[in-house]
């Protein structure tokens, strides 16, 4: 219809459904497969070791900074209504 109107020269789109044999060709996707592609598992990242690199040399602490309670208030008034 748009192409008519603008003689664009296109032809009009084939009809398209997630079973159409021609989507299956164009993303090569093998002929059959349905369902779901799964969640890939969580992988187990290594644990970092504590004790130091080097016998001789003690292992440090970092210490961290204690993030300190905010105080909240509210400032704007709020008229109730009688």
């Amino acid at each position: 219809m748009i192409d008519g109107a603008l003689a664009l020269g296109l032809p009009e789109p084939e009809e398209t459904y997630s079973s159409s044999e021609h989507l299956f060709e164009v993303m090569k996707i093998p002929a059959g497969t349905t369902g779901r592609i799964n969640k890939a598992k969580a992988v187990a990242t290594p644990t970092r070791k504590t004790e130091p690199s080097r016998k001789s040399e003690p292992a440090k602490k970092v210490e961290v900074a204690k993030k300190s309670e905010r105080v909240r208030t509210r400032n704007k008034k709020f008229k109730s209504e009688s």
